[in-house]
């Protein structure tokens, strides 16, 4: 129910901000542990930041728009009565 009764900025802020923590908390514990080198940590966060950059930014420039029309043009489904082209 919180979910549908708020706006879309508050939600992304719900989602990011877990999310961001989780992050923070497993870098650290990292380091603390003794798994890694502090700047291993941060080279690992900035590689996957630049990785997720990169894949979020491959749709806009590269791949084609989607298309909004799932059956190609000329093609009639089962039932549909057959239209005459427009200008005849």
């Amino acid at each position: 129910m919180t979910i549908t009764l708020c706006p879309p900025n508050v939600l992304k802020r719900l989602r990011r901000t877990p999310a961001a923590f989780v992050i923070v908390v497993a870098c650290i514990g990292r380091v603390w542990a003794g798994a890694h080198w502090p700047t291993d940590v941060i080279g690992g966060f900035l590689l996957g930041l630049g990785w997720s950059a990169f894949i979020l930014w491959i749709p806009e420039g590269w791949l084609p728009a989607p298309s909004r029309r799932w059956i190609p043009a000329g093609v009639r489904l089962q039932g549909e009565p057959k239209r005459e082209p427009h200008g005849r």
